[in-house]
């Protein structure tokens, strides 16, 4: 009787999220005290399972003390690999997301690169960071919302032109 009332169990995990979960795991065990301005590292987990490593992606994030995070970074635990951002396009994405410059130098995020590949490399990943001539998604001022905007106006226009060819075709 006492097994009917105690707490569901949740679902196993399967084998690739145990290894992504274990990655993230040992990354936060890694920057716990390790500030980069007053952000904190962090690394996403998977949910319990990844559909056979579909959806085996994690971010590597700066969380900030209100809340907000900031992805720096990708990892791919079957493929062994992580990216994070060099450090100018995250200095640029900070000021346009949060209105203000970021708050550490070149050099912390240096350090902070080097460690995270000393740890992911203990747990077999290779980590590089992003060239900065890739070119990035693009960067809205407003965010998402503007992007929605754009893509509203963008097909609100070519509902226009559509009818208009129509109505000229069809009279």
């Amino acid at each position: 009787m006492s097994d009917q009332m105690s707490e569901p169990k949740a679902p196993p995990r399967t084998e690739v999220a145990l290894l992504a979960a274990k990655i993230a795991g040992t990354f936060r065990g890694a920057f716990e005290q390790d500030l980069l301005g007053a952000k904190t590292p962090d690394m996403t987990s998977p949910e319990e399972t990844t559909e056979g490593g579909l959806r085996a992606l994690q971010h590597v994030t700066l969380k900030m003390s209100n809340g907000l995070a900031m992805v720096i970074g990708t990892v791919r635990c079957l493929e062994r690999r992580a990216e994070l951002l060099p450090y100018q396009r995250l200095a640029q994405m900070h000021v346009v997301r949060f209105k203000e410059p970021i708050d550490f130098d070149a050099v912390s995020y240096e350090v902070f690169v080097g460690k995270a590949r000393s740890v992911l490399g203990d747990v077999g990943i290779t980590v590089s960071v992003a060239d900065d001539d890739k070119q990035p998604e693009p960067v809205y001022a407003d965010g998402p919302q503007q992007q929605s905007r754009t893509k509203f106006w963008a097909l609100a226009v070519g509902v226009v032109i559509g009818c208009v060819l129509a109505w000229l075709v069809l009279r």
